[in-house]
């Protein structure tokens, strides 16, 4: 059929003038258009009528009312006929959507899991239209979560004529990886289907909308932190030179104090740490305002000792001086809460571990490595 539209054009252009029923009666729509719109109407094919009608036009304009009156025809008796099934079908017969589903699984240095899956339906009848979208996606490494997203979206569309409708919508969606515990959205307001068509569809829509998020900052509500800023020289000795309470938001960022790199030394840095209301400790962190190798960072001495019994092994570090990039392994399975370390003198730092595939405390313990990347060495527990 296709093939035969585009040589439509020279096909009218070349029929014979010789038509008898265009000859006996001048109305008569001629035999070439009426068997390419017939055959056009009995493929169901509403873009090759259009064709077939637009040329009609030209090639033979008597008889054009007649081919748009069939045409016309055509359709409205099209039109009632899918009206009616629509009536007529339950509720699940309009459903039509997709399913995905996927996932891999890792074994070997790392043990790495993940899982996708997504559904989408669509609910398409005379007056209203219903959209469903479901997502999940979850990955895992060595035992901890490193994606965690959901989310659920449903829209129902009433429609007052062929294109434009009224809509609203409604969509849940949790990522805590992206900031948010929750966020909520709805919005209301007018749509129009701009395209239509098999190959693309283009939906316009405006309206007002509202959005709700529950940002993470350890908790949904504003929490009181004290901030401790010291500098520290290359052999450990540390001065506070900075302290402030302040309420953090969980929707911004918000400023503890600020610091002049003037009033540093020039072998000290900088080291930070954060504290709870309760006194608990929440974070640390450094900072060098020069290349690590510009520091005279002298050898330090590590220690290292397991405490916790079987079921929840800790390892307790500490040096005499400062050390960065502490990195704390055994040759057995299994990965500890936190590594490649800033090490102070007088702060002890606790590793939590967490065995895999059989290991013991007992033999973790006696294959502990520490490496001390400020000297390219590993010292002795």
């Amino acid at each position: 059929m296709r093939a035969l539209l585009l040589a439509l054009p020279l096909l009218l252009a070349n029929a014979p003038d010789d038509d008898p029923a265009a000859a006996a009666d001048p109305t008569a729509i001629p035999a070439t258009i009426r068997a390419m719109l017939d055959a056009a109407m009995e493929a169901g094919s509403e873009s090759d009528v259009a064709v077939i009608v637009k040329y009609a036009r030209t090639a033979s304009p008597a008889t054009a009312d007649q081919v748009v009156k069939i045409a016309a025809d055509w359709r409205n008796e099209r039109t009632k006929k899918a009206q009616a099934k629509i009536r007529s079908a339950d509720f699940f017969a309009l459903v039509k959507g997709h399913a995905e589903l996927g996932g891999y699984v890792t074994t070997g240095n790392t043990e790495n899991i993940g899982i996708t899956a997504a559904l989408e339906l669509k609910r398409e009848a005379l007056q209203w239209r219903h959209k469903l979208r479901v997502q999940a996606d979850y990955q895992e490494s060595l035992g901890i979560t490193t994606r965690e997203r959901y989310l659920a979206a449903y829209e129902p569309n009433w429609k007052f004529d062929d294109r434009a409708y009224l809509y609203g919508a409604a969509q849940y969606e949790s990522d805590r990886f992206s900031g948010f515990t929750d966020r909520i959205s709805l919005s209301s307001g007018i749509g129009y289907s701009a395209i239509k068509s098999p190959a693309v569809k283009l939906d316009l829509e405006v309206g007002p909308a509202f959005r709700y998020t529950r940002f993470i900052n350890d908790t949904a509500e504003k929490a009181e932190i004290a901030v401790e800023v010291q500098a520290v020289d290359a052999n450990g000795k540390a001065r506070v030179i900075a302290t402030a309470k302040v309420k953090s938001n969980p929707d911004k960022a918000v400023v503890a104090t600020k610091l002049k790199l003037t009033d540093l030394g020039p072998n000290e840095f900088l080291f930070f740490s954060w504290t709870a209301e309760d006194g608990k400790l929440l974070g640390e962190n450094d900072y060098f305002p020069k290349a690590y190798k510009a520091y005279e960072l002298g050898e330090a001495k590590v220690k290292a000792s397991w405490s916790g019994g079987d079921k929840a092994p800790v390892l307790t570090l500490s040096a005499d001086k400062p050390a960065v990039f502490v990195t704390a392994t055994v040759d057995v399975p299994g990965y500890f809460s936190d590594n490649a370390l800033t090490l102070l003198p007088g702060r002890e730092v606790k590793l939590s571990f967490k065995p895999r595939k059989g290991a013991t405390p007992r033999c973790i313990a006696s294959s502990t490595l520490i490496w001390l990347a400020t000297s390219g060495r590993m010292p002795s527990s």
